[in-house]
């Protein structure tokens, strides 16, 4: 005859012994997921920090310079996407003191022109050579485009998620990234598109 007490302990322990086994695979799965996005925003920011420097390099110094449009290392695109998501970054860790630099690079970008050989030794000899050539309008239209376009995106970015700035766990890569990838994830689709090599980021993933 079969004794119900032990039966139930059986039970028991065969249900709790399958919890925990699910319990174990769920937690093992959750910690790779959380290192595979660890290493994804890695990238990511990396990423975002040399299209940046690579673009402020060859950056004209004033609103005063034109220069070709092929000499950007990047698409005006994908530079535009990357000092977007660089300011939110700095809002969201409280860095304002680098926030103007970030303007002045987003309005400077439309300095950058289609403009030929020609043009660009009349602009080094004299610039009153070049006062009357359409490309100075189109860039001086482009560059106030660029400061109402970038002030607007953060006028939007403080209207939508005023607390953001308020909370640490945006303030990690991780965080932040995936914040991005749910709100900004054309921007965020623009940047891991780049095939950029990574010195940094093959030492972190090795």
């Amino acid at each position: 005859m079969i004794n119900l007490t032990e039966f139930n302990v059986s039970i028991v322990i065969i249900v709790l012994t399958s919890f925990l086994i699910l319990y174990d695979m769920f937690e093992t799965k959750s910690a790779e997921k959380q290192d595979k996005e660890l290493k994804k925003s890695h990238l990511f920011f990396s990423k975002i920090d040399k299209i940046k420097n690579d673009y402020e390099y060859i950056m004209p110094r004033d609103e005063f310079t034109i220069k070709n449009i092929n000499d950007l290392p990047y698409t005006k695109k994908s530079i535009s996407a990357a000092l977007k998501i660089s300011a939110l970054k700095l809002l969201v860790n409280n860095c304002n003191n680098y926030f103007n630099k970030i303007e002045k690079s987003y309005f400077l970008l439309g300095s950058f022109q289609q403009i030929s050989n020609k043009e660009k030794i009349d602009i080094s000899i004299n610039r009153e050579l070049f006062e009357n050539v359409n490309i100075i309008k189109e860039s001086k239209e482009e560059r106030e485009k660029n400061k109402n376009e970038f002030n607007e995106f953060i006028s939007l970015f403080y209207e939508q998620y005023p607390r953001i700035t308020k909370k640490n766990k945006y303030k990690e890569k991780r965080g932040l990234y995936l914040f991005l990838k749910r709100n900004y994830s054309n921007l965020v689709e623009m940047i891991e598109k780049e095939d950029i090599y990574l010195s940094t980021y093959s030492e972190f993933n090795s």
